[in-house]
């Protein structure tokens, strides 16, 4: 399973990631966001019915991600299917 950003940045299109870190900032009103762990950031794309109800989450709320790689081009992102909040 791709575990980090380095890995999922370097993973084939569609390839499964679940992903820890943190969400730490939002990139445009798409539902586009800067997702970082220790090896690095990625662009996240997470439709507003895939975030946990009744939790808040901001940039120093550790989630896990589930989805899978999507790979144009020229860049690289990730298609979220879930978010979980770590405790």
């Amino acid at each position: 399973t791709i575990s980090t950003v380095a890995q999922a940045k370097d993973a084939y299109d569609d390839a499964h990631v679940v992903l820890v870190g943190n969400i730490t900032k939002r990139l445009d009103r798409d539902d586009r966001y800067e997702f970082t762990d220790a090896s690095g950031s990625i662009t996240v794309d997470i439709d507003e019915d895939q975030w946990p109800v009744g939790q808040a989450v901001d940039e120093n709320t550790r989630v896990r991600l589930y989805g899978e790689v999507d790979k144009e081009m020229f860049s690289v992102e990730v298609d979220v299917d879930r978010v979980e909040v770590l405790r």
